[in-house]
Formats: structure tokens, C-alpha cells, sequence
């Protein structure tokens, strides 16, 4: 099993964790924010760190990162911004 590191603690950080954990082999083992956002030490019942700090605390070598990303603003898609 493959550990990995969720970018978030929204909705969509969510989702993909419990997709993560109920139909692939990956093991979520904690979350990362970034400073500004920084606000509980835990999420889901796993650790969350500030995402300037990760590597300091995880080997990028043992394990995997995912970001998960959402559009906020629907008028904007395909048009040039």
C-alpha cells in the first residue's frame, strides 16, 4: 500500500479521500494547507500540515502527493482571463 499526502481540507480534498481510501491501493495519511489556511492540526481524523513544512516531515521518496483542484467561476471557462 502507497502512502500518500492530500493538498486541502475542502470538499473536493474530501471526495478524493475517501475515493482514495475506499477503491485504490493509496493510504491518505495526512493533509496540507497552506499557511494562510492553516487552522485544526486534524482533519478526517489524520494530521494536517502547513504545505511549506511537508517535506520536512515526509520523505518524497515514501510518498506520493495529490492536489486536488476545482473551478470556481463558470463564465470564465474557455475564455481568456
Amino acid at each position: 500500500m502507497e502512502n500518500i499526502i492530500i493538498f486541502g481540507i475542502g470538499q473536493n480534498a474530501d471526495i478524493i479521500f475517501y475515493q482514495l481510501s475506499k477503491y485504490t491501493k493509496y493510504r491518505v495519511v495526512a493533509f496540507c494547507v497552506d499557511k494562510s489556511y492553516f487552522k485544526d492540526k486534524i482533519h478526517l481524523n489524520l494530521p494536517v500540515y502547513i504545505f511549506e513544512e511537508v517535506e520536512k516531515n515526509f520523505d518524497p521518496k515514501k510518498y506520493k502527493f495529490i492536489a486536488p483542484v476545482n473551478q470556481k467561476k463558470k463564465e470564465n471557462f474557455g475564455k481568456k482571463v
